[in-house]
This record gives structure tokens, sequence and C-alpha cells, in this order.
């Protein structure tokens, strides 16, 4: 059987936790309450694909302050 995006196992997707597949978007604001908090790119505090962050302020901050993006947690 074929899960998620063609992954055949939700055993690494499903919940925030150490160990598991996930795509985050950290928002400054709730989104549940006004979802074009999402149109403003000064909004995101972070994007982060498989526990890397790739955009928002904290992936500038990385930039600046650690000397470069993408760092892994």
């Amino acid at each position: 059987m074929t899960g998620l995006l063609g992954r055949s196992s939700f055993s690494r997707t499903g919940t925030l936790e150490a160990g598991k597949l996930a795509d985050v978007l950290v928002v400054d604001g709730d989104v549940h309450r006004d979802i074009r908090l999402l149109e403003d790119r000064m909004n995101l505090i972070a994007v982060m694909q498989g526990g890397v962050v790739k955009a928002g302020a904290l992936a500038e901050y990385q930039q600046v302050a650690l000397g470069g993006v993408g760092r892994e947690y």
C-alpha cells in the first residue's frame, strides 16, 4: 500500500518529533485566525525541509551569525 507522497510507510511521518521526516513552516502569528500572515515573507521565521532551515528569518540569522545556511537540526 502506498501512502503519503508515494511513501509505503507512515512510520517516519505524521507527527513532529525526533527521527521523523517533516517540512515545517514557522510563522510569527496565528495562521488559523489570519491566513493572510502567509502573504508577507516578513512573518516567516523559518522554512525547514527535512530538518534543514532553508529560508526565513532564522536562515538569515544563520547566514550572518553562523557562517552559512542549511544547518541541520
